[in-house]
């Protein structure tokens, strides 16, 4: 049956597609995925945030969203509004069924380090909710109207317990504290047991947490198959 699906992940930056159909999870640009080579697909499943991609003839197109129903994914509850980003719910419900429904913690931290900063917090009692914050690259982007200050980029940090001595190093820094800080006060204020990070600044932002921090690159896509086979067994 998994050899039937494709998922879309359709993001504010890009649009990816998993595919299952030669053992684990492959991901590749939707550009990039060759629909004459991969005829048995029969269901795609996706998450869009981003622009529209072009949908094409064969395959049953379904978006999470039609499996939210009276404020439940499924199995897991969801107490925020419709609105809700659906790459978010997607990943909630991955960290759902691997660490809360498994009953390995009661509370657990899940992060998208991309285009926006996401943190949401899931529980025993499902998806709780949790905040939006401007990504990374804004961050540095906002520093654009000086003139004069360099150009930055995320290729390496800088250390933030120091006061810094160059322009470069203080923009930086500023921008790490500020990250860090934000982390900070979400732990003092929600308590997660364990946090999962994903996202295309995953790198950048994994410096922040401690050693026992989970990585999970294609949380949406596993999030989304996820979704497949227990809707398919319901």
């Amino acid at each position: 049956m998994m050899e039937n699906l494709l998922t879309i992940d359709s993001g504010n930056t890009n649009t990816t597609v998993g595919l299952y159909s030669k053992g684990p999870l492959s991901v590749c640009p939707l550009k990039d995925f060759k629909k004459e080579e991969n005829q048995n697909i029969t269901t795609v499943l996706y998450s869009n945030v981003g622009k529209s991609f072009e949908k094409w003839d064969g395959p049953k197109f379904i978006n999470i969203k039609e499996h939210l129903i009276d404020n439940s994914l499924l199995d897991m509850p969801v107490n925020y509004g419709e609105s809700i980003g659906e790459d978010r719910l997607a990943a909630c419900y991955q960290v759902f069924q691997e660490w809360i429904k498994s009953r390995k913690v009661n509370r657990a931290m899940v992060v998208d380090a991309g285009t926006f900063t996401t943190i949401d917090l899931v529980t025993r009692d499902g998806f709780e909710g949790g905040h939006i914050f401007p990504g990374t690259s804004t961050l540095i982007d906002s520093f654009k109207g000086g003139a004069k200050l360099p150009e930055l980029d995320l290729t390496s940090q800088v250390q933030d317990k120091m006061i810094p001595r160059s322009t470069e190093d203080a923009m930086k820094a500023s921008i790490q504290l500020a990250e860090r800080g934000l982390y900070e006060k979400w732990w003092d204020l929600f308590h997660p047991e364990v946090i999962v990070l994903s996202g295309g600044l995953a790198s950048w932002h994994q410096n922040y947490f401690p050693e026992e921090l989970v990585l999970k690159p294609n949380i949406v896509h596993l999030g989304l198959q996820e979704v497949f086979i227990n809707s398919a067994q319901q």
